[in-house]
C-alpha cells in the first residue's frame, strides 16, 4: 500500500467550475499542503496570496473531472509554469510519469535528496518527474 506524502481533505463542499476553482479550492489547499508547494516543497511563493497557484496535476482532463478536488495542487509560479500542460505519462516510455504526492510518496524509491540539496531520480518515474517540472535547476536547490 502507497503512503501519500501529503492527506487530501475533502475539500470544497460545492461543485468548482472554470470560474470558481482557485477561489474555492486555495484555503483548502494551503492547509493540506502546509502551504508548501506540492512539487519542490518551498513555502516561500505562498506569503503573498496574489502569487497563490493552482495547478491541475491532470492537465488534460476536460469537463466537469478538470476541477475535481482531488486534480488540484498547490503550485508555486516556477513549478506550475515549468509542469504546464505536461502529460501524466510520457507518451514515448510508459514508465514515466508524473508522481503525485496525495496517492504516494515520491521519495519512496523515486527521488532521494543529496547532502548538497540536488534531488535525483531512482526510477523512471522520478526522472521524468524531476525534469518534467525542471526540480534539478539550481534556483530549486537553493530553495532546500
Amino acid at each position: 500500500m502507497k503512503t501519500p506524502r501529503v492527506k487530501r481533505s475533502h475539500g470544497p463542499k460545492s461543485a468548482m467550475t472554470e470560474n470558481t476553482y482557485r477561489k474555492k479550492a486555495l484555503p483548502f489547499l494551503l492547509q493540506d499542503f502546509d502551504k508548501k508547494c506540492a512539487y519542490c516543497l518551498d513555502p516561500n511563493d505562498f506569503r503573498i496570496p496574489s502569487h497563490d497557484q493552482v495547478d491541475h496535476f491532470n492537465c488534460k482532463l476536460r469537463g466537469r473531472s478538470r476541477h475535481y478536488y482531488k486534480n488540484l495542487m498547490l503550485g508555486c509560479a516556477a513549478c506550475n509554469h515549468s509542469k504546464h500542460d505536461k502529460p501524466l505519462v510520457n507518451p514515448f516510455n510508459t514508465e514515466q510519469r508524473l508522481l503525485n504526492c496525495t496517492d504516494e510518496n515520491e521519495f519512496t524509491g523515486h527521488i532521494k535528496e543529496e547532502a548538497d540539496g540536488q534531488w535525483v531520480p531512482l526510477s523512471k518515474a522520478g526522472e521524468y518527474h524531476l525534469e518534467s517540472i525542471n526540480l534539478t535547476v539550481d534556483c530549486h536547490r537553493k530553495k532546500r
